[in-house]
């Protein structure tokens, strides 16, 4: 075995060099290894926030406006406290109409039936516009729309014109009236019909939402 000392140590240096230099290729390669596999695996974990569950909101529509209101409303499934038998869901609204001037509403309403039967009695549908404290500014029945049309497993959609007439500054909520056909139990609430859809159906009214808006001042004059 070589023994070395001051007279062979540059020997031992040169020796050394290519054990080192492998050290250092060792070292190097297991940095760039790490560093490649956080540079891949924090992006994935930003992703999770980047795309987080949307947040379980209520659907109703709002929009402000100081001429033509215009909504265009998708309901989440879901169901009120009590809803209808058989269970018929709203899924789809849309109307518009001038909030100034007496014109016509343009409505259309989907609606689908979750349940196996369909309804038997003749209910009339009303669209009602009232105030924030329950005033209401329009009533109008909605001839075209039979809600007894939508059979088991179906989904139908009802498209109406209706008379509106103008509407000062204010907050307004739309609903859907569907009273009972029974005789002297038009005005009873407990006996309107109920549609299933995440914050339609309203047991204490019993009335069914579809949407809010707010007339504002034009700047017109």
């Amino acid at each position: 075995m070589q023994k070395f000392n001051r007279y062979t140590s540059h020997n031992r240096q040169s020796n050394s060099a290519p054990h080192l230099g492998y050290k250092r290729l060792v070292v190097s390669t297991i940095i760039v290894f790490f560093s490649f596999s956080f540079t891949i695996v924090q992006p994935s974990y930003a992703g999770l926030h980047q795309f987080p569950e949307p947040p379980k909101t209520s659907n109703l529509c709002q929009v402000t406006t100081a001429k033509e209101l215009i909504l265009d409303c998708p309901y989440r499934p879901g169901t009120g406290a009590v809803v209808g038998s058989p269970h018929l869901r709203l899924i789809h609204a849309s109307l518009s109409f001038e909030v100034k001037g007496e014109n016509y509403m343009s409505l259309s309403l989907q609606i689908a039936n979750e349940d196996t039967f369909r309804l038997a009695e003749q209910r009339t549908v009303f669209i009602e516009v009232d105030d924030t404290k329950g005033n209401n500014y329009l009533r109008r029945p909605l001839p075209h729309t039979d809600l007894g049309l939508v059979g088991p497993g179906q989904t139908r959609t009802f498209s109406e014109k209706v008379l509106v007439g103008s509407f000062q500054p204010g907050d307004y909520i739309i609903f859907l009236w569907i009273p009972s056909a029974e005789t002297g139990q038009t005005y009873n609430s407990k006996k309107n019909f109920l549609l299933g859809g995440e914050s339609v159906a309203i047991p204490d009214s019993g009335l069914n939402k579809l949407a809010q808006f707010k007339v504002i001042h034009s700047s017109k004059r």
